[in-house]
């Protein structure tokens, strides 16, 4: 493995890091900000490692944020206990399957993608839909069941599009089958974690291979600026949601997403 300490610099691996701290959990769309912001700052484009050892230092704002309920889920996955832990682990699982699929299946196409950023835009464009169909929502069940977990899935697998906010699309696909907002927001983040540290594992499996260099002080620079940030807006983020005001964020999908365009049409 080839390990780089220049190219990539401080200033732009903590610039990076705190948009993708920003935008994770803000139903904003991390990976078509981390894919325009370079364009707009005129600073190198990030590697796709690069990308995923941010969205790793997100993940562990997750696992920080939910400490205590992830703890409760894998001791009752392990322990074969039958309650509701289990239950939201047994989905979680479930979940994660058509996200695998869709991940494996156009890998090489979402890849591609990550260098057009006017299709980036438009795709944002898409997120602000899926966020303002949210305000027509209403809380309607108690459970949720496994076809409800797949559909989650489904939403999180074409999210890795980017320009398709993850957050944005599980939590709308949530809340477009009546969960309680609460429970939306906190399987949308909890469903996260094995599909961003599988994306992880397969990337440093690249890296391993020499595939691509890592430019070690920046991307921990990165990673611990993306923690940081992260943790405080997912809580943000909260309080959001269970106001049930999400839909504001399209708002911003659509007037960024479009300025994009606009920009990058120009240019």
């Amino acid at each position: 493995m080839a390990l780089f300490f220049i190219s990539m610099n401080f200033f732009d691996a903590i610039i990076l890091g705190i948009v993708q701290g920003l935008t994770e959990f803000l139903p904003i769309s991390s990976s078509a900000h981390l894919v325009i912001t370079p364009a707009l700052l005129n600073i190198p484009f990030p590697s796709i490692f690069f990308d995923v050892v941010i969205h790793l230092g997100t993940l562990f704002a997750v696992i920080v944020f939910w400490f205590r309920r992830i703890k409760n889920i894998t001791i009752s996955i392990f322990r074969f206990e039958k309650n509701d832990d289990a239950r939201l682990g047994f989905l979680i699982i479930i979940g994660t399957i058509p996200t695998v699929i869709i991940g494996f299946l156009f890998k090489d196409i979402l890849d591609r993608l990550f260098e057009s950023p006017i299709e980036v835009a438009c795709f944002l464009l898409i997120t602000g839909v899926l966020l303002f169909l949210t305000r027509f929502t209403k809380e309607r069940k108690e459970r949720m069941n496994i076809l409800d977990a797949i559909i989650i899935g489904i939403f999180q697998g074409f999210a890795v599009v980017p320009g398709i906010s993850r957050s944005g699309a599980c939590i709308s696909a949530g809340l477009f089958l009546g969960l309680k907002r609460k429970f939306a927001f906190d399987f949308a983040f909890l469903l996260s974690i094995p599909a961003i540290f599988a994306a992880f594992t397969l990337e440093l499996k690249e890296v391993l291979e020499g595939k691509e260099p890592v430019f070690l002080f920046p991307y921990i620079a990165g990673f611990i600026v993306s923690f940081i940030v992260g943790l405080i807006c997912l809580s943000l983020l909260a309080r959001i949601v269970r106001k049930g005001k999400i839909h504001y964020f399209a708002y911003y999908c659509f007037l960024f997403g479009l300025f994009m365009i606009w920009f990058l049409w120009l240019k």
